[in-house]
């Protein structure tokens, strides 16, 4: 892991394209803030707090490290104790890629959001079709028929 400032990064990646920065919104800022400041106050209650991970967010209230293995592992489990259907934390990424493209972005932009280097991952593989898309296209075929 290699660090920029405050950013840590893994410098290796699938392809170039997999290496992205985000934009952020000012309330994920703010949410992102508060649990850094209850991290701050539960440094200065434990007395064995693991400091090794002080500039990142996503730790255990010991300071521990939340590893991607254990938030994969334990992700449908989550689902299930929620009542929805057990997910891998993977198919998140189909959602979030389909969700884009049904409020209006573009697949090219998608695409470059992904880090995807590849049109045809994007568009065949991680976009699905979903009920309120296909209402719309029944709208427009519907439309089409009226004018004939």
């Amino acid at each position: 892991m290699k660090k920029i400032g405050n950013l840590y990064f893994e410098p290796n990646a699938k392809n170039s394209s997999s290496l992205r920065t985000f934009p952020m919104s000012d309330a994920m800022i703010d949410y992102l803030q508060s649990i850094k400041a209850e991290q701050d106050k539960r440094r200065e209650k434990i007395i064995r707090y693991n400091n090794e991970w002080d500039d990142f967010v996503c730790v255990r209230n010991n300071g521990d490290l939340i590893t991607l293995d254990y938030v994969s592992s334990a992700f449908p489990r989550f689902c299930k104790q929620c009542g929805l259907k057990p997910i891998k934390l993977h198919e998140l990424r189909h959602s979030n890629i389909t969700l884009l493209l049904e409020n209006g972005a573009s697949m090219k932009t998608v695409q470059a959001w992904a880090g995807h280097s590849n049109f045809s991952t994007t568009a065949d593989i991680y976009s699905h079709i979903q009920t309120r898309s296909k209402d719309k296209l029944t709208s427009i075929i519907n439309d089409v028929l009226e004018i004939c």
